[in-house]
């Protein structure tokens, strides 16, 4: 199935390539996701990011369907089933996770400032134990939940699993030096941080980070 740019035309034959119309061209993050956010929004701004994630997927879905109608298109029929697999395919852009980390970091029910300082904190205190977002998160998840309950820590932790690549590096852009005890890998969301380049370890397949 292929797809096509909304403003130029332009025909993408891969559905992991669609949004590489929006790659980064920029040498900073910041400019970067702007320039994500206009391609949705046609706005360079971070307000984008703050909405609720449900709001977020609404966008990223009509997206999806300005290049790809439904049309109707009858259940059983293989074009049906392409459009499935595209549909599917889509939601598995690396921008995606882009995107829902940003919005983990800027939206304010988020647990992100609870990280932020946890790890400046380490940092200030000169303790070089490596930083684990996974303990992180169960650490938040347990006290979260201790004060407030389950629902409250699912709300706040909502998005930081799944694009924790994209949440260490806007931690390693906000806290200095805390790319001694802050690690990443080369993933698929790299070009979008040149800043944080210097300090991947071990490559990884640009589609499976």
């Amino acid at each position: 199935m292929t797809f096509f740019c909304p403003s130029c035309g332009h025909e993408f034959a891969d559905g992991r390539d669609f949004l590489r119309i929006t790659y980064p061209q920029n040498d900073n993050y910041a400019d970067n996701l702007k320039d994500l956010a206009c391609f949705f929004t046609g706005e360079r701004s971070w307000s984008f990011y703050r909405q609720s994630w449900k709001d977020i997927q609404e966008q990223i879905d009509q997206s999806f369907l300005a290049t790809s109608p439904y049309g109707g298109i009858d259940g059983d029929s293989e074009e049906y089933a392409e459009y499935k697999d595209a549909r599917a395919a889509y939601w598995k852009l690396p921008e995606v996770k882009l995107i829902q980390g940003v919005n983990f970091c800027l939206r304010e029910d988020s647990a992100y400032g609870l990280l932020k300082e946890r790890l400046t904190e380490q940092v200030a205190y000169g303790d070089y134990e490596p930083f684990s977002l996974d303990d992180e998160f169960t650490r938040i998840k347990d006290m979260i939940t201790e004060c407030d309950g389950v629902g409250a820590a699912k709300q706040a932790l909502s998005g930081f699993k799944a694009s924790s690549p994209t949440v260490a590096r806007i931690l390693l852009n906000a806290v200095d030096d805390s790319y001694q005890i802050l690690h990443i890998k080369a993933c698929s969301i790299s070009d979008w941080f040149p800043e944080c380049k210097k300090y991947e370890t071990k490559v990884k397949s640009i589609f499976n980070d």
